[in-house]
């Protein structure tokens, strides 16, 4: 699972096609185990091949098993782990650390539950959040993230029931758009998100390139690049020359090298 998205980041970068890819694509990277997992078309190869995406569950990163699995808690979805790294990651806007001694889901009371199942993911945050608790601040932009992916289960396979909580819920609203599923959602993220991602984007590589977390005094660095990544279509290759040519990279290089003569 991986290497399957180290295969894809692999291929919008050699390509040099658009970034937008990370959130959705036509295409995806299989080999015959990744293949077999998912319920592709047979791929005859243990190397990581193009591959037209299923209609089930489209490209780009949020149907990768690595991703789907490392945001579950190893039996079960997870909704909220799923929810913040989109945030995080994708959108570049990270939630606040929760505050300490805040008690799980699943150790709020819920006087009504009905007979004979658990409740779903869904029906915990509604009743939760319903109870004006603390969380609710924080909760409200992340969980229905998180929620329009409980269709998949904790290793990337499509679901419609959950062991003991019942159907599937996963359809949500987000700033008065319905959705329902995680297609809907990445359809959602690529119509009214790109300024947000391609921001997330930029950060991110910033960041690896300067080998050091941002800060306030890069912001219009990140605004300049930003825009020229936008202006290239999002290409990836146009991104690392800019931030490669930037005074910031550079000088930040030759402050490396004369340190290391120093040395």
């Amino acid at each position: 699972m991986k290497l399957e998205s180290v295969a894809f980041f692999s291929e919008i970068l050699h390509h040099n096609l658009s970034c937008m890819s990370f959130l959705e694509s036509d295409f995806v990277m299989l080999n015959d185990m990744m293949a077999e997992h998912y319920g592709a078309p047979p791929v005859h190869t243990a190397r990581f091949v193009r591959a037209p995406a299923l209609k089930t569950r489209g490209g780009g990163i949020l149907t990768q098993g690595s991703f789907l699995l490392g945001h579950s808690n190893g039996q079960d979805a997870h909704a909220i782990k799923r929810g913040v790294w989109l945030r995080g990651r994708l959108l570049g806007d990270p939630p606040s650390d929760p505050p300490p001694e805040v008690p799980g889901l699943e150790e709020q009371p819920s006087a009504d539950k009905p007979q004979g199942r658990t409740l779903s993911i869904k029906e915990k945050f509604d009743r939760h959040l319903a109870t004006g608790t603390t969380c609710y601040d924080c909760h409200k932009d992340i969980d229905h993230w998180g929620v329009a992916m409980e269709g998949f289960d904790a290793v990337g396979l499509p679901r419609t029931k959950i062991v003991n909580a019942g159907p599937v819920l996963k359809d949500v609203a987000i700033a008065g758009h319905a959705i329902n599923g995680l297609l809907p959602l990445k359809q959602f993220l690529v119509d009214n998100h790109r300024d947000s991602f391609a921001r997330g984007f930029t950060q991110h590589m910033l960041s690896y390139a300067l080998g050091r977390p941002l800060t306030y005094r890069d912001e219009n660095q990140i605004t300049d690049l930003q825009a020229a990544f936008r202006n290239s279509g999002y290409q990836m290759r146009s991104l690392i020359h800019a931030i490669a040519t930037s005074p910031e990279f550079r000088e930040g290089r030759i402050r490396e090298s004369h340190r290391g003569n120093n040395k």
